[in-house]
C-alpha cells in the first residue's frame, strides 16, 4: 500500500469520517515516499465511529500538514442557507440553539436518531405493509425483523459489493421482489438482482438512520431529528447541517446548552513504528513448577523482562495477589518464552493482542492462567495487521493439538478432529532419533497444520 502511493498526491475529502488506520497509512506514506496530502471537510462534523479521530490525528499530522486554510462560507455556493449558517454557528460558539424549529411529522420517511432502539422503533412504524424479512445488522450483530414492499429505501450496512456500486449508508430503492431475488436500485440508477440472502445480510430499511449513517449526506426533503437532548454538540451540529433549508428540519425536545467536546484523555503518546517503542512489541509467557504461567508482553528483551518481575523492578504486577506471590517466592524457578512478535503503533494495539491470548488461554486452561480474571470475557478485537494476526493465532491453534506418546510403539503422533478435519502426524524415535527430535517433528507438523485451517 506504501508503495503505491509513492510520487502521488492524494485528496482526503470529508476527513472527520477517515478512521486511524488509514491516517497511518497516509502518514507512512507521507514519510517513506514524502506523499503530499491534501484534506477537506468540516472539522466541526462528528468523528469515525469508536475514534476521536481529531484528536489522535493531529498529534502526528501537523508535520504532514504544516498549512491549514479556513473557508468562508459563500450562501450561492453552501450546503444550506445563510439564516441555518448561523443557527449552527451559534450552536457551535454558545452551545445553544436560537431557532423554533418544526415539531416531528411521524409521517416523514427520512429521520435522524441518536440510538439504534430508536433507529428500530422508528423503522418499525413506517414498515407498515409487504413482506416480512429478517435482516442481519452488521453493527450491533443482531437480527432485526421489518416488513419491506416495492419502492422503499434500503441503507446498505457493509462495503460488500463496490463494483455494484454497494458501500456502507448508500441507499438503494426496491424496485421489484420476486420468490427468491430482490432488484434494487443504485443512486446513480443502476439496477442490480441480489438473492434474499444478500439483502439480509447487508441492508436495512433506510426510513430512519443514527447521526453516523448520514455524515457526508445532504437532505433536500422534510426529516425528523430524534433524541436531540442525547446528542452532544458535534452530533447536534452534524444532524442539522444536512439540511438545505432549515424549515426541512423537524426535531422534539432540545437541551438549554450543549457542552463542548472534552479533549481526548486517553491518548497519552502516538509511537511512530520507525523509531517507536511499540515496534519491539511481543508476547511472553511465564512459567512456573506448579503448571501455572502468566502471560503479559514487553517491548524489550525477555529475559530482562522476567528479571524486572523478580526483582519488582519496573514491573506492572501487583505482588499481593496470586500472581505477584507466584514471583516473589524464592524457591520457584519461573522460565519465560516468546510466544509471538507484535509491531504496533501504540499501547492499545499490543494490550489487544494481550487479551486475545489471556482469553484463549483461560478457555484452554483456566485454572492455571495467572492473569487477572477481569478481562476474561470478550474483548474487542483487534485490528490485525496480517504478519501479527498469523503468528498468535498460529499459536493459539497449536494449542489444540494434542500431542500423545506410544511407548510400546516408540513414538509421538497425534490424531485430532478439528473444524470437521482429522489430522494426523506422527514420528518414530530410538535408532535414527532421539525422543527430543521425534518430539520436534511432530510439533514441526502441529505448527504446519496450525497455518493450514481457520479457528
Amino acid at each position: 500500500m506504501l508503495d503505491r502511493l509513492k510520487g502521488k498526491v492524494v485528496f482526503v475529502d470529508e476527513f472527520s469520517m477517515v478512521s486511524r488506520k488509514w491516517w497511518k497509512v497516509l502518514y507512512y506514506a507521507f514519510l517513506k515516499h514524502d506523499t503530499t496530502v491534501h484534506i477537506y471537510g468540516d472539522v466541526n462534523q462528528i468523528e469515525a465511529v469508536n475514534e476521536t479521530i481529531i484528536d489522535v490525528n493531529w498529534a502526528f499530522m501537523k508535520q504532514m500538514l504544516p498549512i491549514v486554510n479556513h473557508l468562508q462560507y459563500i450562501e450561492a455556493s453552501g450546503r444550506y442557507t445563510m439564516k441555518l449558517y448561523n443557527i449552527l454557528n451559534g450552536l457551535l460558539t454558545n452551545g445553544k440553539i436560537d431557532y423554533d424549529f418544526n415539531d416531528h411529522d411521524l409521517d416523514i420517511e427520512t429521520n435522524i436518531c441518536y440510538t439504534n432502539m430508536k433507529r428500530k422503533e422508528v423503522s418499525k412504524r413506517l414498515c407498515k405493509e409487504g413482506e416480512v424479512m429478517n435482516f442481519f445488522y452488521a453493527q450491533t450483530g443482531l437480527t432485526e425483523q421489518y416488513r419491506i414492499k416495492e419502492n422503499m429505501g434500503l441503507t446498505c450496512t457493509t462495503n460488500t459489493h463496490k463494483k455494484l456500486n454497494m458501500y456502507n449508508s448508500s441507499v438503494h430503492t426496491i424496485v421489484k421482489i420476486s420468490k427468491d431475488t430482490i432488484t434494487l436500485k443504485d443512486e446513480q440508477g443502476k439496477e442490480n438482482v441480489l438473492i434474499k440472502n444478500e439483502v439480509r445480510a447487508n441492508f436495512i430499511p433506510a426510513y430512519c438512520s443514527t447521526t453516523h449513517k448520514y455524515q457526508g449526506k445532504t437532505i433536500k426533503t422534510d426529516y425528523n431529528i430524534y433524541e436531540a437532548d442525547k446528542m452532544s454538540r458535534n452530533l447536534l451540529y452534524t444532524a442539522l447541517s444536512r439540511a438545505k433549508h432549515e424549515d426541512l428540519i423537524h426535531i422534539g425536545e432540545l437541551k438549554d446548552y450543549y457542552p463542548p467536546p472534552k479533549a481526548d484523555t486517553t491518548i497519552k503518546e502516538v509511537h511512530l513504528m520507525d523509531g517507536g517503542k511499540w515496534k519491539n512489541s511481543q508476547l511472553y509467557k511465564v512459567s512456573f513448577p506448579d503448571g501455572k504461567f502468566y502471560i503479559g508482553y514487553t517491548t524489550q528483551d525477555i529475559d530482562k523482562r522476567l528479571e524486572q518481575h523478580l526483582k519488582k523492578s519496573k514491573s506492572d504486577i501487583d505482588y499481593k495477589t496470586e500472581v505477584g506471590k507466584h514471583f516473589s517466592k524464592t524457591s520457584q524457578t519461573p522460565t519465560i518464552e516468546r510466544m509471538a512478535q507484535c509491531p504496533c503503533f501504540e499501547r492499545s494495539e499490543i494490550e489487544a493482542y494481550e487479551h486475545r491470548m489471556i482469553q484463549h488461554y483461560y478457555r484452554l486452561s483456566p485454572d492455571l492462567v495467572l492473569n487477572s480474571k477481569k478481562i476474561k470475557g470478550d474483548a474487542p478485537p483487534p485490528k490485525w495487521k496480517n504478519a501479527v494476526k498469523i503468528e498468535v493465532e498460529r499459536r493459539i491453534k497449536i494449542d489444540q493439538f494434542n500431542i500423545k506418546e506410544d511407548s510400546a510403539d516408540n513414538c509421538f503422533y497425534i490424531k485430532q478432529k478439528i473444524n470437521g478435519k482429522v489430522l494426523r502426524a506422527k514420528a518414530r524415535y530410538g535408532i535414527k532419533s532421539t525422543k527430543e527430535q521425534a518430539l520436534a517433528k511432530v510439533q514441526k507438523k502441529c505448527d504446519e497444520f496450525a497455518m493450514s485451517f481457520s479457528m
